[in-house]
């Protein structure tokens, strides 16, 4: 998601978690910010894509998704990064593990 003129950070990440999921009972814990980037062709451009992927701790876990995604899974940290298909993904999680320990 892009952030709207006007909103903070910590706005924009619970307005999209929000919208993507319909969690809306949650906080981003402190001190846990991970980016990467990505290239991808649509229509024809070449787009270039920044991501930054934050821990949040929700207190709800019943997930809506929106029309933009087809499917979800709460996994175990280790059982999710080995699902993950993309370096930068299991990078990301492999981080978040060692964060959370301690």
């Amino acid at each position: 998601g892009h952030q709207e003129e006007g909103e903070t950070n910590k706005q924009t990440i619970l307005r999209e978690l929000k919208e993507e999921t319909g969690i809306e009972d949650a906080e981003i814990v402190d001190n846990f910010k991970e980016k990467y980037d990505y290239f991808f062709r649509f229509k024809g451009n070449l787009i270039h894509k920044n991501v930054d992927c934050y821990l949040i701790k929700a207190k709800d876990q019943s997930v809506q998704l929106s029309f933009e995604h087809v499917d979800y899974a709460w996994l175990p940290i280790d059982r999710a990064i080995k699902k993950a298909t993309y370096e930068n993904a299991k990078r990301i999680l492999k981080k978040t593990k060692k964060f959370l320990r301690n």
